[in-house]
């Protein structure tokens, strides 16, 4: 499982799809954000945040250094443990598809007005609204009763 959270090698990847492995396995690990990641990797702040961004493609070497980090060291990227019970997969899936999905808001937090109508289209408002309302209520009981209701 873990070839496939964060291949081996960067050779046949693009850097959208280098960006989304990293993406994705920072999520599942114990290390807090990207700074700390690239303090631990020994590289620089701007260069880690370009690899998440797919501005750039990390060379094999950075690869493997940030692979290093986030497949050792007790750092569990795995979705799915024989350990964990099914509360606990769903949690951390969450937890990845949003890390992934705040780095594509901001994406477009920057974008001329242009580029947001253009999301707008591939947006379903009502299911937005729904997934927006289903994740608020899940962090509050009552509230979450009432939005059973309805």
């Amino acid at each position: 499982m873990t070839e496939e959270i964060l291949p081996k090698s960067v050779g046949k990847l693009t850097k959208e799809e280098c960006a989304g492995f990293l993406q994705k396995a920072l999520a599942l690990s114990k290390i807090p954000n990207r700074s700390e990641l690239a303090r631990l990797a020994g590289l620089s702040k701007p260069t880690v945040s370009n690899y998440f961004r797919a501005i750039y493609l990390p060379p094999q070497e950075n690869w493997n250094t940030l692979r290093e980090y986030l497949v050792t060291d007790g750092v569990g990227i795995e979705i799915e443990d024989d350990n964990d019970d099914e509360v606990v997969i769903h949690s951390k899936k969450i937890k990845a598809l949003i890390y992934v999905l705040k780095d594509e808001l901001n994406f477009f937090k920057d974008q001329p007005d242009m580029a947001r109508e253009t999301l707008k289209k591939y947006l379903d408002p009502e299911e937005t609204g729904y997934t927006i309302s289903l994740f608020k209520a899940l962090f509050n009981e009552e509230e979450l009763d009432i939005w059973k209701a309805f």
